[in-house]
């Protein structure tokens, strides 16, 4: 089974700052979660394929050897319209959803395009992910997959980023909230299609790899790619248990440091640790409330979460 590194920024204009809470990944080789992916053979010509790439671009999977190609071995072909679909029930009641992926592009610059469309009642209507998010002043964003992170598109760059050729792997990410995701919502359908148009110029198309598709609940996130945080129980009512996990590698023994705050601001602990799991003692004489988890590695934040003290 084949290493995933999954890099997600979650920023949200929203009332409450939201975090991930329940993710599913598609990794396209252990058959995981496929049920939530389904490619539509309908349509005449559709040539998304699940499989090796094997092409002069396309030459290898984000994390081999299998990612969704249009078409794993041939060009795409002309005046073509592909599609597959994913969707994420909400059984959580969340109020909203990530979704993030790896992709390639190399196709003609506007005249072929990948385009991502979402529906809120099972496919009877569809609307552009990212033309929506632009008017609600969503953060979606495009950067290398690979360090330093160099960020190449935000929703103030472009609309239509999904064409004309990528340097390299490019990541992209976007949290989907309820502004336009009602309370309620039984199910997220996604649309992904590739169009292209009728001149032959013999290209690859577009790849996507290590699907993630998450809920987001009301909690606190940093603007923060590397790390879950988890600290419990919230509520607590004397001690609780920080867990930290990296999904890239980290050193087993990376020196972390936490501090707490009240409502207020005020400093009630700190301690430094080493490892990726600590307990948090002493705060059983502190009032009834909201408090503030913050965590940093390095002196980076690298996540904050919201507590409760009953």
């Amino acid at each position: 089974m084949k290493k995933i590194s999954l890099f997600f920024i979650v920023i949200l204009a929203l009332p409450v700052v939201t975090a991930a809470q329940f993710f599913r990944v598609i990794t396209f080789d252990d058959g995981q979660n496929m049920n939530f992916l389904s490619i539509d053979h309908s349509l005449p010509g559709n040539v998304w394929q699940i499989g090796k790439p094997q092409k002069p671009y396309f030459d290898s999977a984000y994390s081999a050897p299998n990612a969704i190609v249009t078409d794993t071995i041939n060009s795409y072909p002309l005046n073509n319209l592909s599609v597959f679909y994913l969707y994420l029930p909400n059984e959580w009641d969340a109020l909203g959803q990530i979704l993030h992926f790896r992709y390639k592009i190399n196709c003609d610059t506007l005249t072929d395009y990948g385009l991502i469309e979402f529906s809120l009642d099972k496919g009877l209507t569809w609307h552009n992910l990212l033309s929506e998010a632009n008017a609600y002043q969503t953060q979606w964003t495009i950067q290398l997959a690979y360090p330093p992170y160099t960020m190449l598109f935000n929703n103030n760059d472009t609309l239509n980023p999904f064409t004309g050729k990528s340097s390299g792997w490019y990541t992209f990410n976007m949290p989907f909230g309820f502004y336009f995701y009602p309370l309620g919502t039984d199910t997220v359908y996604y649309k992904l299609s590739f169009h292209s148009d009728g001149n032959q110029t013999n290209k690859d198309g577009w790849m996507m790899d290590d699907l993630l598709i998450a809920d987001l609940y009301e909690g606190i996130s940093e603007n923060n790619s590397d790390w879950l945080i988890s600290a419990a129980p919230n509520p607590f009512v004397f001690d609780l248990t920080l867990k930290i996990k990296s999904i890239s590698l980290q050193d087993p023994n990376q020196q972390f440091s936490y501090e707490i705050f009240s409502a207020r601001g005020e400093k009630m602990a700190s301690r430094n640790f080493s490892g990726n799991k600590v307990k948090i003692e002493g705060l059983e004489k502190s009032a009834a409330g909201v408090y503030f988890l913050k965590i940093r590695s390095d002196s980076v934040i690298i996540g904050t979460r919201k507590l409760i003290k009953i």
